[in-house]
């Protein structure tokens, strides 16, 4: 069982876990690479949730107890490490490592979890369901609002029509108006979570859009309103999210959607060059 379809399990009884159990799944998808080490006095510490507890959390996901939990995740994680990593740098051990090192393997240990996280066939579809839609609304709070920002642009650039919801002459609820059934809406979500961008979330799951939520675990609040869920590690050494696994599934949407419809993405960028250039926005020959 790999990390992705242990997570999904996790997901699939999340809703009908007892509260003190949902405090271990959410535990334990934060801390996956912890559990082959940590007894299960251990964990019921970090979880302040009983032993007994524990186990029938372990149960009522299938497995026979915490043992055999703990030797699925000891047993991936063993064939993990028999793989080459897909950045060799964060595999560096060097003594006294800049702050700049300490911060690029953050980086991309973050972009390797979210390659591991999230299996080609949920990409794709997720890349479906933006490539059959007509109109596509971005939505973020704070640094996830340039986020859409940025994959709004990104979309319209390939041919998809899309528009980021902006947070300043109307709510967010009162462009919700506009929402149609056949419409698709991408939310960031990240903690500290928006309400507001949950409450949008809800609209348009009400009124049968598709909802592709882009956030950071499956217990996120955003979820019960997905139809499709990317997971995205945002570990940072500061109190923000990092940028940097985001940007590489912002990308790797866009490329897809634009191979996927190679025509559609070569038409639309010709044009926006063409109206550059006769708006007179384009250098010629670096003059």
């Amino acid at each position: 069982m790999t990390q992705v379809e242990f997570q999904e399990r996790l997901r699939e009884h999340y809703d009908k876990l007892p509260v003190n159990q949902r405090h271990i799944a959410d535990y334990i998808s934060e801390h996956y690479e912890r559990v082959p080490f940590l007894s299960v006095q251990e964990l019921s510490e970090a979880t302040a949730v009983s032993v007994a507890s524990i186990v029938r959390f372990a149960q009522r996901i299938g497995f026979k107890g915490y043992s055999e939990l703990k030797d699925e995740v000891s047993h991936h994680l063993r064939n993990r490490m028999k793989q080459s990593d897909a950045f060799p740098l964060a595999s560096h051990s060097g003594g006294d490592e800049s702050i700049f090192l300490t911060v690029a393997n953050q980086d991309i240990q973050n972009i390797n979890d979210t390659l591991r996280l999230n299996n080609p066939e949920l990409i794709a579809k997720a890349v479906s369901i933006i490539n059959q839609t007509s109109h596509i609304y971005t939505v973020g709070l704070g640094v996830s609002f340039l986020l859409a920002q940025i994959l709004a642009y990104q979309l319209r650039q390939i041919g998809v029509y899309a528009h980021v919801l902006r947070n300043d002459d109307s709510t967010f609820l009162e462009q919700s108006i506009y929402f149609h059934e056949g419409d698709s809406l991408i939310t960031f979500s990240f903690p500290p979570y928006s309400k507001d961008t949950l409450y949008v979330a809800e609209q348009a799951s009400e009124k049968k859009m598709k909802v592709i939520a882009i956030t950071d675990r499956h217990s996120a609040p955003i979820l019960p309103f997905a139809d499709v869920a990317l997971l995205v590690r945002s570990q940072n050494m500061l109190f923000t999210n990092s940028f940097s696994a985001i940007s590489v599934l912002i990308n790797g949407l866009v490329t897809e959607c634009a191979r996927k419809n190679i025509s559609q993405a070569k038409v639309t960028l010709e044009t926006i060059q063409t109206i550059a250039a006769k708006e007179g926005k384009l250098l010629n020959n670096g003059k």
